[in-house]
């Protein structure tokens, strides 16, 4: 059951960034560069949007309905976006297919340490590090081989026989006696906090969405669209501090399950990987999308060639992420692992930023760069996770991973605008005055239609792009350099032990089943639930 459940997780996150390498042959295909990034951009918006609330979900319904719809959505939704007819088409499916995918990412990083002896904890926690870390740069590498082979409709479709033999598994081989935690057997919507999950997503997508339209320019920084949604995204996010607040600390907790309960952000080292995982999310996606993105556009190379090229980064992450989490398998080091993961990530970037040729020709060396880098991104995801497991209370484990997993998507998609923002830059005080208008609000939107214009222009953009890809990287250094600082913070004289979080999980999971067959736990309210919870320090 692990297995699928690992399998649905990589999935799930290897279509964030599958279609990075896609996204060229996808516009000339609809004819369409201006809306095609939003197929990319559509899919992260949903997966920011429904982290928190899918794992909220299945505290109400079950963990096994909830996996099931998720691998439902996602199967469907993957087979109609291979069939889009439209861009319009795809953005819709790709968005459909992301709240499935969403549900895979969080709800597995939930299930798979509730299902296992607690024990193999720290093997389950590096697995599941080395699943996030590995499938979000496999992505462009398969995504660059498909293209590169058959037609680019298969980065979709390859989802569909996956996604439906891991359902009818799923649903004929769940486990009735392992470790799994359905908190309520009843469904029951009083206890949703449906206002807290809007305010939530509002001012997630809101905030994204409008970075993302004033980096292609689109909206001007100054302009009443920008400004107006900026409002609105940082009213969202006070009104739902306030809201959180409030039914966290009030007697109301009793009857709604808080989105985001107050005693996990105000846990030192939760917060700290938390935050971590925003910024690791930034760096990783920078790279993952930047570095395919210059071989095509600089070395000239095609999807397949691009995506190989990650490969350095692809291995790097899997032996990061496998020694983040089994450092910690006998005493709790995840303070060191995470500060030593994210100097590597600040020694990667800087050396991919500073030390490539000016002239932007290929080195061997980049290989090497990424495999620094890569080994610390591996490094402070596993950690990130396996802190989630050591540090929170046992009835916040599934809202805490999903937590956890928008970070990383909210991170990563700030990144994604960022890194658009930053190379709009160079074209303006570039191409301005040497390009028309139209070609350049068009480059704004897409570099690939260059291909379209004069190779005077193609030469100019190519220098203009090299410089805006090591200024993205020196970027991505700074947020690497505060995940450093911010990483030091999670110093704990005396941690909770890998072994004494283990005994109280499994005495936990247990006594709280025997307590649902029993009738005597009837909502998440319930003083002796709250009691199971708490940490061990």
């Amino acid at each position: 059951m692990s297995t699928r459940l690992c399998l649905g997780l990589f999935m799930a996150l290897m279509d964030l960034s599958i279609i990075s390498t896609a996204l060229y042959t996808i516009s000339k295909d609809f004819h369409n560069y201006g809306l095609t990034t939003w197929a990319a951009l559509s899919y992260i918006l949903a997966d920011i949007g429904c982290a928190v609330f899918f794992t909220r979900l299945s505290d109400v319904f079950g963990r096994r309905q909830m996996v099931l719809t998720s691998f439902l959505f996602f199967a469907v939704f993957s087979l109609a976006s291979g069939l889009s007819q439209s861009v319009e088409q795809l953005i819709l499916f790709r968005a459909l297919q992301g709240i499935g995918g969403t549900g895979l990412y969080s709800l597995c990083m939930v299930i798979c340490p509730e299902i296992s002896p607690p024990r193999f904890l720290p093997i389950v926690v590096s697995v599941l590090g080395f699943t996030v870390a590995t499938a979000g740069v496999c992505g462009p590498v398969l995504g660059g081989v498909i293209t590169g082979t058959t037609t680019w409709r298969w980065i979709f479709w390859i989802n569909v026989p996956i996604g439906s033999t891991a359902i009818i598994i799923l649903f004929f081989a769940w486990p009735s006696n392992k470790n799994i935690t359905d908190v309520a057997e009843t469904p029951s919507f009083k206890q949703m906090d449906f206002l807290g999950a809007i305010l939530n997503a509002t001012f997630s997508i809101l905030f994204v969405f409008c970075l993302q339209e004033v980096g292609t320019r689109k909206f001007g920084w100054g302009s009443p669209s920008a400004i107006s949604l900026f409002c609105a995204a940082g009213v969202a996010a006070f009104i739902f501090y306030l809201w959180q607040w409030y039914i966290s600390h009030g007697a109301i907790s009793k009857w709604i399950l808080p989105q985001l309960p107050f005693r996990i952000v105000t846990h030192r080292p939760m917060l700290v990987a938390i935050l971590t995982t925003i910024l690791t999310g930034y760096v990783q996606f920078t790279a993952v999308f930047g570095i395919p993105l210059r071989s095509q556009i600089v070395d000239l190379k095609s999807p397949v060639a691009s995506g190989i090229r990650l490969l350095p980064l692809v291995s790097a992450t899997a032996f990061g992420s496998l020694f983040g989490g089994g450092a910690s398998a006998k005493r709790n080091l995840t303070f060191y692992t995470m500060s030593i993961g994210t100097a590597l990530m600040v020694v990667g970037t800087a050396l991919l930023s500073y030390s490539l040729p000016a002239d932007g020709s290929h080195t061997n060396a980049m290989y090497g760069y990424q495999m620094i880098l890569g080994l610390g991104l591996g490094m402070s995801v596993s950690t990130a996770t396996f802190m989630n497991s050591l540090e929170v209370e046992f009835i916040d484990h599934a809202v805490s991973q999903g937590t956890v997993a928008q970070s990383r998507s909210f991170g990563g998609s700030i990144g994604l605008a960022g890194s658009t923002i930053i190379m709009n830059n160079h074209l303006q005080s570039s191409l301005s005055g040497v390009v028309s208008p139209s070609t350049l609000t068009a480059l704004f939107i897409s570099p690939f239609t260059i291909s379209d214009d004069s190779l005077e222009t193609e030469v100019l953009f190519r220098e203009s792009y090299i410089k805006a890809f090591s200024e993205d990287l020196r970027v991505a250094m700074y947020v690497a350099i505060a995940a450093f600082v911010i990483s030091l913070c999670a110093w704990q004289k005396h941690p909770p032990t890998v072994k004494s979080r283990s005994e109280l999980l499994a005495k936990a999971v247990e006594e709280h089943r025997n307590g649902l067959r029993d009738g005597e736990v009837n909502g998440l309210g319930d003083a002796r639930a709250l009691k199971l919870g708490t940490r061990v320090g």
